[in-house]
């Protein structure tokens, strides 16, 4: 009896398949490479990644807008991941400067990248501002921070200016309703 859970995983005969290869021999051969341990292991397929990507690529396209695909690399560093989320015309939005390091390494096109999260260092902004990358301004202190290593750099930064109108609104909540004031 076979159960599909997606188009590459499936349950046949009891055993989890990932793209026709059980589960069972991935730990066998985890085994026979004398790994230290075997499990947990994390079972990833190329072609589902590559379904998935292309489908938010096709719906983007028919917007007829620019836009960038952007995998929160955050999700999962692994370095053929990135690189099949590369070649599938993927960016990176980054939430480190050793995350933009490794984007870098493997090539990801810099003026794409996006460097997200407040709490960033003065070298992480160096490194995206010299490298041309668009830096996610979350408030005040970390927009002096971008100016501060702009002006000791003599460079302009690319920003994403985040703004938080703090709106307050205050609710009664009832037993069968939300009612907003």
């Amino acid at each position: 009896m076979e159960t599909n859970i997606s188009k590459y995983f499936t349950f046949r005969n009891k055993q989890l398949h990932c793209e026709d290869v059980s589960i069972s021999e991935i730990k066998a051969f985890l085994q026979d490479q004398d790994f230290k341990t075997v499990s947990p292991v994390f079972v990833i397929s190329k072609n589902q990644i590559c379904d998935n990507v292309n489908a938010y690529l096709n719906a983007l396209k028919k917007l007829k807008r620019p836009f960038v695909l952007n995998y929160a690399m955050k999700a999962n560093m692994n370095p053929a991941v990135l690189r099949l989320m590369r070649d599938l015309g993927c960016s990176v939005t980054l939430v480190s400067g050793n995350e933009l390091q490794l984007a870098l390494s493997l090539g990801f096109e810099p003026g794409r990248m996006l460097l997200n999260g407040n709490g960033k260092q003065a070298w992480e902004i160096e490194l995206a501002v010299r490298h041309g990358c668009l830096l996610n301004v979350d408030g005040v202190f970390n927009l002096q921070q971008t100016a501060d290593v702009c002006r000791r750099l003599d460079r302009k930064a690319r920003l994403l200016l985040r703004v938080n109108p703090e709106l307050v609104v205050d609710t009664v909540v009832t037993s069968n309703s939300l009612n907003i004031l």
